[in-house]
């Protein structure tokens, strides 16, 4: 679910607030100036997600999220805090 609000914020078709409770401060602040640069707020669709947790309390997720006809792919690091999932880290294919 994190990964299509990641997409959907970085086309434009949801505000970044949506984001809060998934993601740090920090990595708010660095999507928000990802999304302001991007010149094709074209939608993109997530054609797959793979999660691997590495230790307790860590997950590493790949996605591969297509935008028109051209691939693209997502890797993110979630940690459990306060019995809740965040997105610490997220880097951008």
């Amino acid at each position: 679910m994190v990964v299509r609000l990641i997409v959907e914020v970085l086309s434009g078709a949801r505000p970044m607030t949506h984001l809060a409770p998934w993601t740090t401060a920090a990595l708010q602040h660095d999507l928000q100036r990802t999304a302001s640069v991007l010149t094709n707020r074209q939608s993109g669709q997530v054609r797959s997600v793979r999660v691997s947790e590495p230790l307790p309390g860590i997950a590493e997720v790949s996605a591969v999220v297509s935008r028109g006809p051209r691939m693209r792919a997502m890797a993110l690091r979630m940690e459990l805090a306060a019995d809740r999932w965040q997105v610490t880290t997220l880097q951008l294919g």
